[in-house]
């Protein structure tokens, strides 16, 4: 098979996910129970949070309860036994089976609409809800099936072939694949793969070739690692600060009307950061490298050419790792369900140049990458990095996956 027909399929796969028409069920009905105490500050701030979140979200109703009266505190008393809990003060706020005391906008008011925009979407029960009659409680015999009616409930797609999926559970896998996947095929990397592998065949030395190949892949990974693991911990960090929020929402934008841009405009593959004098100069380092009869100082020298080609490389797509870094912390996914999602988003970064390392090591043969595969990435990477700008900053819901 060729290597232009191993790059079909990967696109494919990447189209396949992107442009199939999807089929999104609706979602369900949270109830909030808010108990507060007269005087209180934070009692009004959350109040006033508690109605910006029912305008955003008009699945939501609030119940509210003054804590100061005999049957609120008999309420809270049984909800410290329902859900093995201890009311400690107000604001106290109940959500399924979630409680949250005291409140601050960047700390308490994220968990909260984390917990919404979960039970929005998966199984939920109102416990509290539930006990004061406001809604009705599954029987024993039946709560089997109104899990299952819950799981239905919660956003789904149908595609062709596969049927219906939760999107709950395989959005975000899906979407580092996909980002994982564009990213990838970044012309500046690709680039200087296929001209380090062109000069390795011409060597005809099949071991030379697979250390040093292997050497630039391993070192590009890794450094590409250590980036994205960095970024990952700024976000960590800083995530409840709005000007970083809106840094990346402007990074994500730039990048998609920067992809845009070089599908309808650029005239060839190859990288468009470097210019015909410091593509010469990687050229020439990439033979000096090579040709070293020391196989450690080669491997030494690829090392370094791969630490360099990924600062390049970043000017080139940086959008997308700063995007994706965001996707990731808006889930809150356990920390090291972070790195297994980086991995996952790296196997795929670097799986268009473990498949060309491959034929070349394989059939000691290397064709070029037709310049439509650098242009489809454009315009898939473009579209994709908008779309996900415009659901940051005005539906960041969505990108959460429960």
């Amino acid at each position: 098979m060729t290597l232009n027909k191993h790059l079909k399929y990967l696109f494919l796969i990447v189209i396949v996910f992107i442009l199939i028409p999807l089929k999104i069920e609706a979602t369900n009905d949270v109830n909030i129970h808010f108990f507060w105490r007269d005087g209180c500050p934070h009692c009004n701030t959350e109040r006033a949070f508690l109605r910006k979140i029912t305008n955003k979200y008009p699945q939501i109703t609030v119940y509210d309860y003054e804590t100061a009266s005999h049957e609120t505190q008999k309420i809270l008393k049984d909800i410290e036994t329902l859900l093995d809990t201890n009311f400690r003060g107000v604001p106290f706020t109940v959500i399924g089976d979630q409680t949250f005391t005291g409140f601050s906008i960047s700390m308490t008011g994220s968990q909260i609409e984390k917990a919404i925009t979960y039970y929005l979407n998966n199984p939920y029960r109102d416990y509290v809800g539930e006990m004061l009659g406001i809604v009705k409680a599954p029987s024993n015999d039946s709560n089997s099936e109104s899990t299952d009616n819950n799981n239905n409930s919660s956003y789904q797609i149908t595609l062709p072939i596969i049927g219906t999926i939760n999107l709950a559970q395989f959005s975000l896998p899906i979407i580092t694949i996909i980002l994982g996947l564009i990213d990838g095929f970044n012309p500046c990397a690709l680039w200087i793969l296929i001209l380090l592998i062109s000069i390795l065949i011409g060597m005809n030395d099949r071991r030379k070739m697979f250390i040093l190949g292997m050497t630039f892949i391993l070192a590009s990974a890794f450094i590409y690692f250590l980036f994205m693991t960095s970024w990952l911990q700024v976000v960590l960090v800083l995530k409840s600060l709005f000007w970083l929020k809106l840094f990346i929402i402007a990074a994500a934008l730039l990048g998609g009307l920067y992809h845009l841009k070089a599908y309808f405009s650029a005239p060839k593959s190859g990288c468009e950061v470097t210019n015909e004098r410091q593509q010469q100069k990687i050229l020439t380092h990439i033979k000096n490298f090579t040709s070293r009869n020391n196989l450690l100082l080669g491997m030494i020298g690829i090392t370094i050419l791969a630490i360099s080609v990924n600062l390049i490389e970043l000017l080139c797509s940086v959008g997308i790792p700063l995007v994706y870094i965001q996707i990731l912390v808006l889930n809150n996914v356990t920390h090291i369900s972070y790195y297994w999602y980086l991995l996952l988003y790296l196997f795929f970064f670097m799986l268009d140049h473990i498949i060309i390392f491959t034929i070349a090591m394989v059939t000691f043969k290397l064709k070029g990458i037709s310049t439509k595969y650098t242009k489809y990435n454009h315009l898939i990477g473009g579209l994709l990095m908008i779309l996900i700008a415009l659901l940051m900053a005005f539906k960041p819901d969505w990108l959460m996956f429960g």
